[in-house]
């Protein structure tokens, strides 16, 4: 039978408009819409050929990062933060539209005082706009949510008209991407096409998706892996770095899958990096992707011995369940075995909410386990 749980959140009028220009998932409130587009999500997003193009883009772009830092020299202090976020986002954004933004060039000529890196005009531009729409899209959510709809109307109606107005001017940039797609991919051999999300959403023979759709399908996908993706990481390393005994039977493990070669490294072999594996679930366990997990009962429902009407908010406190000691033993401890065969059977049932649950479960969490698992791995066969 469905779940009555189908829902995210009860959207008032302005954030239902909004959350459409932004995505067909997240947040949708029309169950048989999101299906769709779920489905379509997840066929494009576990494409084998896909998912090699992405590793091979990782591996590409760390090589890349590495020359910056070579070229800044030893005495520059690295900040992993800034230099990570503007990574994926190149990463996200070039496995998912084709394009490379050079976000992380752009950044290395920042710091440089040696000759800068030419970056053309148009992807300049390019980049900016889309950064600061992927800045005010949650914004953008939280206020139609959290201001009363009389003031999302009257005196807040030119900030209400601006949230609406930035979202067209990104999917612009989009829509031009696909044209170009489009033109390309009918002058090339079909051999040559990229492995990405774009071509494959146009080369969807069971779905036909106008270029509209796909722009709102491009959008939501960079959107909802980037800043989640890049946060996890940041926090993996603080996490390895502050438990000497983790970081130890990390390099164990790098050492016994590659043999400790740097340039050994293939996207068969993630699925043997059962320990990094453990230390993602663990990381996003502590410090996850989100705080709260909202839904929200089609029909009225009995929870906790108590019915509750149709369209209530629930708010589900991930923090608090992943820290509870009768949940979880020694709940502070970092300790990435909990989650490797022999002690992940103890888990209880919805006590692990890392990526969610239920119907609305992270469609891309695979995908996101394979990025960290590839960044991190490079990482530390080649910086210890």
């Amino acid at each position: 039978t469905q779940s009555s749980f189908t829902t995210q959140i009860i959207l008032n009028k302005y954030l239902r408009k909004y959350m459409r220009t932004i995505g067909f998932i997240l947040f949708n409130d029309d169950y048989e819409e999101w299906k769709h587009y779920r489905r379509i999500l997840e066929q494009t997003i576990s494409n084998q050929s896909y998912q090699h193009a992405l590793f091979d883009i990782i591996v590409e772009s760390f090589k890349e990062i590495q020359v910056y830092w070579k070229e800044l020299g030893a005495e520059h202090v690295v900040d992993m933060r800034e230099w990570t976020m503007r990574q994926l986002f190149d990463i996200i954004f070039r496995t998912t539209t084709g394009e490379n933004l050079s976000i992380m060039t752009k950044y290395f000529n920042s710091l440089t005082t040696g000759p800068k890196i030419h970056i053309a005009e148009e992807i300049d531009r390019m980049g900016e706009d889309i950064e600061q729409q992927l800045e005010n899209s949650p914004k953008g959510a939280f206020y139609f949510l959290y201001v009363p709809e009389v003031l999302v109307r009257s005196i807040f109606w030119p900030k209400t008209k601006k949230y609406f107005q930035k979202p067209e001017k990104v999917r612009a940039i989009y829509d031009k991407i696909i044209r170009k797609r489009r033109q390309e991919n009918q002058n090339k051999n079909s051999s040559n096409r990229k492995e990405d999300v774009l071509n494959l959403l146009l080369n969807n023979k069971s779905i036909a998706l106008s270029d509209q759709q796909i722009s709102i399908i491009l959008f939501e996908i960079i959107g909802a892996s980037f800043l989640t993706t890049s946060n996890t990481f940041g926090f993996m390393l603080e996490y390895i770095e502050r438990n000497p005994n983790v970081k130890q039977k990390l390099l164990e493990e790098l050492n016994t899958v590659f043999g400790g070669d740097k340039t050994n490294i293939s996207f068969n072999k993630l699925t043997q990096l059962k320990y990094i594996g453990a230390v993602i679930n663990e990381t996003l366990r502590h410090s996850p992707s989100f705080l709260t997990i909202l839904r929200a009962n089609s029909q009225e429902v009995d929870v906790v011995g108590c019915k509750w009407h149709a369209s209530t908010q629930f708010r589900i406190n991930v923090t608090a369940i992943h820290q509870n000691p009768s949940l979880w033993h020694n709940p502070h401890e970092f300790n990435p075995e909990r989650f490797l065969d022999g002690q992940k059977e103890n888990i209880k049932n919805n006590s692990n909410l890392n990526f969610g649950t239920g119907l609305r479960i992270c469609p891309g969490r695979f995908q996101a386990a394979n990025m960290l698992k590839t960044m991190i791995s490079l990482l530390y066969l080649n910086y210890q």
